[in-house]
């Protein structure tokens, strides 16, 4: 009630004079998609472990895990310089897919490592995988007008991504990011107005 609104996120981008570009079109299209809940399941599930040394004043820390950041994230949960994780990525991972971040693990593990001064372990299981895990995926809808021209090719492009994310934001609103990255990568649009929207129900 605070907040005053679901709407977590809310976010317009443009790349472009997208209104010039489209009214110069010679062909318009709008389409509405959605894009249904999903669950990321990788076949291993996210495992962590965790060692305080004392003397050096460093956590090590072992896990299936892939994410660049990671380190600086965990540190600056546990309170900790930066520099005094170590996060040991030569271990054999598995598959990521980008959605093994289990940076909650970690950061359990490595404070009861630190607290209880010796090494600490956490296997996730396939039901808190998929009950507590990071691979719940958002309902998504996409409302999109695309500008073009005879020859095919896209001009202008106007795209509104809402995420219905459910009770608890998770990963959102990062997803956002994707979507537009994904079109806009791979094909030349001329211009863009992306606006993404989060919404917790």
């Amino acid at each position: 009630a605070a907040h005053g609104s679901n709407l977590i996120f809310n976010r317009q981008f443009v790349w472009g004079p997208v209104d010039e570009d489209m009214a110069a079109c010679e062909h318009r299209l709008s389409y509405r998609v959605k894009w249904s809940r999903n669950a990321t399941v990788p076949i291993e599930t996210f495992a962590v472990a965790c060692e305080w040394n004392d003397a050096t004043g460093i956590l090590d820390v072992w896990a299936s895990i892939q994410m660049p950041k990671f380190p600086d994230q965990l540190a600056k949960a546990l309170r900790l310089p930066g520099n005094a994780v170590r996060v040991h990525f030569d271990v054999d991972v598995g598959g990521s897919y980008g959605v093994k971040r289990g940076l909650k693990h970690a950061i359990l593990v490595g404070y009861l490592a630190r607290k209880l001064g010796r090494p600490v372990r956490l296997v996730e299981d396939r039901l808190e995988n998929m009950r507590g895990g990071d691979m719940q995926g958002p309902d998504r809808l996409f409302e999109v007008t695309m500008g073009f021209n005879g020859d095919g090719q896209i001009r202008a492009m106007r795209m509104r991504a809402l995420d219905d994310i459910g009770a608890y934001s998770g990963r959102s609103p990062l997803q956002l990011g994707k979507p537009v990255g994904a079109i806009v990568g791979p094909y030349k649009i001329k211009s863009v107005a992306y606006l993404a929207q989060a919404v917790m129900t």
